[in-house]
C-alpha cells in the first residue's frame, strides 16, 4: 500500500485540474481560460529554469549594485531579495505574455472552431486540465529536489524516488548550482551576526567595486586554470599590500574607528590580516573562484595571535586549499603542505561559491 501512495498523489495532482477543467467546460462553455492556466504553469517552470541557470551572474550583478549603495546590512539583504524576486516576476510575466501570443496565433487558431462543439470542448478542456496538473506536479518535484539537494532540512524527502519523471529531473539538476543559490540566498542572511576587529561586518569587509573586479580580471587574463588564478591573486595581494603595524596595534587596543575591508586595502595598499583576506575574497569572486574566509590563530614568530586567511576551491583537485596572502612575504603560504604547522583554523567565517 505504501508503494502506491506516491502514484496516488501524482494522480490526484493531475486529475484534480482535469476534472475542474471538464466541469468548467460544461458550465462556461469555453476552454480559453484553461489554455491560459496551462500557459501560466509552463511559463513558471521556464522562469525557474532560467533563474536556476543564470542565478550566479544575476546575483553577482545585484550584489555589486546593492553594495555600491552603502546601505545597512538588513536593508541591503532585503533589497537583494526584492531584486531577485522582482527579476523572477519580470521574466515570468514576459514569458507568460509571449506564450499567450504564441497560443493565440498558433494553437488557438487550430482549436477555436471546436469551442462550440460540446463533446470536443469537454475532451480538449479535460486534456488541457491534465496538462496543467502535470506541470503542477513538475513544480512540486522541482521544489522537493531543491530541498533535498540544498540540505535546508536534515531529512531527505524520498516519497517520489520511484517516479520515473522525478528521477529524470533529479539527474539533470546540477547540485553545484543549487549550492550557489543556497549560498546566495541563505548564507548572506547570516553574515550580520559575525563582527570582526573594529566592528566591521563580514559583508561590509568583502564588498568589492569595479576597480577591484577589473584588476582581478586583468591579472588573471592569461591564466589557464583555476589554480593559476588563485595563485596569481595570492601573489598580487601579497606583493602589493603592505602590512599596517600601526593599524594592527590600534585594532588590538580596541579602536573602533579604523577603516577595514577589501576596498580600503585596495585603495590604500595597506591593511591587516582581515583586510588581506577580504581583498582575496573580493578578487576571487570577481574571477568566479569559490572562496572562504577563515578565522583562527597563526604563529607570528613569538606567539599565536588572532588571524584571518583564505581557502579557495580548486575543482581539478577536488578540494579546498589554504591561502594566506598576509604571510606572502614570509614564505610560501599557497597550498603549502606545512600550512597547518603555524595556522590553527577555528571557523569558516564565510563562503562564496
Amino acid at each position: 500500500m505504501e508503494g502506491n501512495i506516491p502514484i496516488l498523489i501524482c494522480l490526484i495532482v493531475i486529475l484534480l485540474p482535469a476534472l475542474k477543467a471538464a466541469y468548467n467546460s460544461l458550465r462556461i462553455k469555453e476552454f480559453d481560460y484553461v489554455l491560459n492556466e496551462v500557459t501560466g504553469s509552463f511559463s513558471l517552470i521556464v522562469s525557474i529554469f532560467i533563474i536556476f541557470n543564470f542565478f550566479k551572474p544575476l546575483n553577482n550583478w545585484i550584489n555589486t549594485f546593492v553594495s555600491s549603495l552603502n546601505l545597512s546590512h538588513i536593508i541591503e539583504y532585503l533589497l537583494k531579495m526584492g531584486l531577485l524576486i522582482g527579476s523572477f516576476l519580470v521574466i515570468n510575466s514576459i514569458l507568460y505574455n509571449l506564450f499567450r501570443i504564441i497560443n493565440r496565433f498558433l494553437i488557438w487558431k487550430q482549436i477555436e472552431f471546436l469551442e462550440d462543439k460540446g463533446v470536443f470542448r469537454f475532451i480538449i478542456s479535460t486534456f488541457l486540465g491534465a496538462i496543467k496538473g502535470f506541470l503542477t506536479l513538475i513544480l512540486i518535484f522541482i521544489a522537493v529536489i531543491f530541498i533535498n539537494k540544498s540540505g535546508v532540512i536534515d531529512k531527505q524527502i524520498n516519497i517520489f524516488n520511484n517516479i520515473k519523471v522525478y528521477n529524470i529531473l533529479e539527474q539533470n539538476v546540477d547540485t553545484q548550482k543549487i549550492s550557489e543559490i543556497k549560498s546566495g540566498l541563505i548564507k548572506d542572511s547570516n553574515i550580520p551576526t559575525i563582527v570582526y576587529y573594529n566592528g566591521v561586518t563580514l559583508s561590509q569587509g568583502v564588498k568589492s567595486d569595479s576597480a577591484i573586479n577589473e584588476k582581478a580580471l586583468e591579472i588573471t587574463r592569461n591564466a589557464k586554470t583555476d589554480l593559476e588564478k588563485a595563485r596569481i591573486i595570492y601573489a598580487w595581494i601579497g606583493s602589493n599590500i603592505t602590512y599596517d603595524d600601526k593599524k594592527a596595534e590600534e585594532v588590538m587596543n580596541g579602536d573602533k574607528n579604523v577603516k577595514s575591508g577589501a576596498i580600503v586595502a585596495f585603495n590604500t595598499r595597506t591593511g591587516i590580516c582581515f583586510d588581506y583576506a577580504c581583498l582575496y575574497v573580493a578578487m576571487a569572486r570577481a574571477v568566479d573562484l569559490p572562496v572562504r574566509l577563515i578565522t583562527g590563530t597563526a604563529f607570528n614568530g613569538k606567539e599565536y595571535i588572532s588571524h584571518a586567511w583564505n581557502q579557495v576551491y580548486i575543482k581539478s583537485l577536488g578540494k579546498w586549499i589554504n591561502v594566506d596572502p598576509t604571510f606572502y612575504k614570509a614564505g610560501d603560504y599557497f597550498n603549502n603542505s606545512n600550512f597547518n604547522e603555524d595556522h590553527k583554523e577555528e571557523s569558516i567565517a564565510g563562503q562564496w561559491n
